[in-house]
């Protein structure tokens, strides 16, 4: 087992960042890691605090954001990354959620609602 990403907090507050991978020496591990993460995070894997670490992956995207000097461009290229991994990865999850491994999760879905609507 590798470390994708590890952020600890100290006693005093300060945060310290970790991975194993080094995306200088393997830069197509950006791709390989984000396709595995689109299925993994489409299963009902999580063990029940999918909304904690879905937020705190979203602070660490909010904190890259507020120090980025380019945050615009790089705004509308997330986006169009993002579509494009979606058209990609659309027809897998929809096979995957037909034989039951992957689920969609409505709007205002709260955890461990195990595939209820509202």
């Amino acid at each position: 087992m590798r470390k994708i990403l590890e952020v600890l907090e100290c006693s005093n507050g300060e945060l310290k960042f970790n991975t194993d991978v080094n995306v200088v020496e393997n830069p197509e591990e950006i791709i390989n890691i984000t396709g595995r993460a689109i299925f993994d995070m489409a299963t009902g894997l999580w063990g029940g605090n999918e909304h904690s670490v879905i937020a705190m992956i979203r602070a660490m995207f909010l904190a890259d954001m507020a120090l980025s000097p380019n945050r615009e461009l790089l705004t509308k290229q997330l986006c169009r990354e993002a579509k494009e991994m979606f058209k990609i990865f659309e027809g897998e999850i929809k096979k995957m959620a037909a034989q039951g491994k992957a689920m969609s999760f409505p709007p205002g879905a709260g955890p461990n609602m195990k595939g209820r609507r509202n």
